[in-house]
């Protein structure tokens, strides 16, 4: 059926009306979306964001949730912790801080472990070998410096030096002194 000129220009009028609507629809969402994105940005402006995160403790943990470290500081501001684990969770690698000094330890297999500690009294190292109860220690303190290596638990050379004097002392594995100098 033929349609008239009258009906063809309604519809051309139609069509470009729905056009425009379709325009100004878009512009709005645009507009609309721009005044969020604005709202959004200036709630977060670099300003605004946290520069300190605290808690009491915090506690890193693997993909399936078991704890491998730790950062705790539940001992007060006397004592605060930093512990890595292994898989089987024994700390392999701990830091301490105490009101009195600081304390790193590292752990192998065995419960092998060297330590560093730094206090009021002195720097120390030690080696340690629990299963023979065997340790090298090496110190220094205001009055001088000493080295010591034990066995079975017992301390089978000794040397020292300092203000109070110097010397050398050697133990058999009963503790006896078998040896020293001066004498």
């Amino acid at each position: 059926m033929p349609i008239s000129p009258e009906m063809d220009i309604l519809v051309a009028r139609l069509e470009k009306l729905e056009r425009q609507n379709r325009r100004w629809r878009r512009g709005a969402a645009a507009v609309l979306l721009a005044a969020g994105s604005l709202v959004l940005m200036a709630q977060a402006k670099a300003g605004s964001s946290p520069k300190v995160v605290q808690a009491v403790a915090f506690e890193l943990v693997d993909k399936t949730g078991k704890v491998v470290a730790t950062l705790d500081g539940r001992g007060g501001p006397s004592l605060v912790r930093f512990d890595i684990t292994d898989g089987a969770g024994k700390d392999r690698i701990s830091l301490v801080a105490t009101d009195d000094g600081s304390v790193v330890r590292l752990a192998g297999l065995g419960d092998r472990t060297a330590s560093l500690l730094v206090a009021s009294t002195g720097p120390a190292l030690s080696l340690e070998e629990p299963a023979r109860r065997s340790q090298v220690a090496v110190g220094v303190a205001q009055k001088g410096a000493v080295i010591t290596l034990s066995d079975q638990g017992q301390v089978g050379v000794a040397m020292a030096t300092g203000s109070v004097g110097r010397g050398i002392s050697i133990s058999d594995a009963n503790g006896k002194l078998v040896w020293s100098s001066p004498q």
